[in-house]
């Protein structure tokens, strides 16, 4: 069966159609508009609106103001937390010295009683051996020894744990701080 062109279509180039067979394009004519602003209602606008809404302009007036006045507080409040939080770890440091100086008292008294009392049981040993009572004398250098052991052993165990806190401190307070993972 052959294809027979039809007559009410005239005859042209197979991918071209004459425009009057083209469909009528239709034109829209709307627009749209939108228009962003932030901050306060404009003179005009707050106009028409009172217009429209009889009190709105003193209603949205004092609505602002209120919010003004809230901002306001909240900033105080911070302030004022702020202000706790110095006082508060200006005490904290205050009572960390004393601490520290009380420690440094102690440790000094320490050293003395200890220096006077290795001393004494020196000159005891001393004193008991030359008067023929070595054994007594050997029992008290011994016993001075492992005192000595025991001073030095807890010493380094405080030493160590101090560390210890300083760090576990120190980690605390990056975290604090947002200082990442741990």
């Amino acid at each position: 069966m052959s294809e027979q062109p039809d007559e009410n279509i005239p005859s042209c180039s197979p991918d071209v159609l004459p425009r009057e067979h083209l469909p009528a394009q239709e034109t829209d004519k709307s627009q749209l508009s939108l228009s962003y602003r932030e901050g306060p209602i404009t003179p005009d606008e707050l106009r028409e609106y009172n217009e429209l809404v009889p009190g709105f302009a003193q209603d949205y007036l004092n609505e602002v103001i209120r919010e003004v006045q809230h901002h306001r507080d909240i900033e105080l409040k911070k302030i004022e937390i702020e202000k706790a939080e110095l006082v508060q770890e200006g005490e904290i440091v205050r009572v960390q010295e004393r601490i520290f100086r009380s420690n440094q008292h102690r440790s000094v008294l320490g050293s003395i009683s200890g220096s006077i009392i290795a001393l004494a049981a020196i000159c005891s040993a001393t004193f008991l051996g030359f008067n023929g009572h070595k054994e007594v004398a050997i029992a008290v250098v011994g016993s001075l020894a492992a005192v000595s052991v025991i001073i030095y052993g807890t010493d380094a165990y405080n030493k160590s744990r101090q560390k210890e806190l300083e760090t576990r401190e120190s980690d605390d307070e990056a975290k604090k701080l947002g200082g990442g993972n741990y």
